[in-house]
């Protein structure tokens, strides 16, 4: 299939209204095939990252998962005392908002909840729907760990006790860190913003 006939597609389906997992799975898909056509895959690593995640049952072969796991590590290791500013934009959906503006501009696309903070935040709760306890592996964990606690990590749906929608980031490990280490990360989705709560 064509540049031109994935353009169109796209075109279409950012007409609708999003209401499913499904168009999540699709647009990210024909987003991947355009990157794919140009060989801009490494360009939009975060693109290229959830479109992956989204389709397969695991990720274990992927430079950002195999960042995410090490950087998530760091952050249990450190007992929360200290979180980077990669491991704080590889969290947030706003990450993935940047890139998918950046380069349907180039494409001279416009993604309504891309533009809108509300709409935006219904993208991130169906993906997160598709995503749901798929878990990031370090793709160098064979033959042994090359982490000191996580070994993978899932990210889930969830509302905190006041209410308002997360995303939950857990990481499973491997060998338990102290007691009192949260082994989790909690993202609030507002309208037009992202908080990540971390130090």
């Amino acid at each position: 299939m064509g540049q031109h006939q994935i353009v169109d597609k796209l075109r279409l389906e950012f007409a609708e209204e999003i209401t499913s997992e499904r168009q999540i799975v699709y647009i990210l898909a024909e987003i991947g095939k355009l990157l794919e056509h140009e060989n801009l895959k490494s360009k939009y690593p975060t693109i290229t990252f959830y479109r992956d995640w989204a389709v397969h049952t695991k990720l274990d072969r992927s430079s950002v998962a195999d960042s995410l796991v090490r950087l998530f590590d760091d952050y249990v290791t450190s007992k929360n005392t200290t979180a980077s500013n990669t491991l704080k934009n590889l969290v947030t959906p706003q990450t993935l908002r940047d890139e998918i503006t950046a380069y349907l501009n180039r494409h001279k696309l416009t993604f309504p909840c891309c533009t809108d903070g509300v709409l935006w935040k219904r993208f991130v709760k169906y993906l997160a729907g598709v995503i749901d306890e798929t878990p990031l592996h370090c793709s160098l964990w064979k033959p042994t760990p090359k982490t000191k606690h996580v070994e993978n990590i899932t990210v889930s749906r969830s509302r905190n006790k006041d209410g308002t929608a997360m995303l939950t980031w857990n990481a499973v490990c491997h060998t338990d860190p102290p007691a009192g280490v949260e082994k989790s990360i909690e993202v609030v989705l507002l309208p037009g913003i992202d908080k990540v709560k971390l130090p």
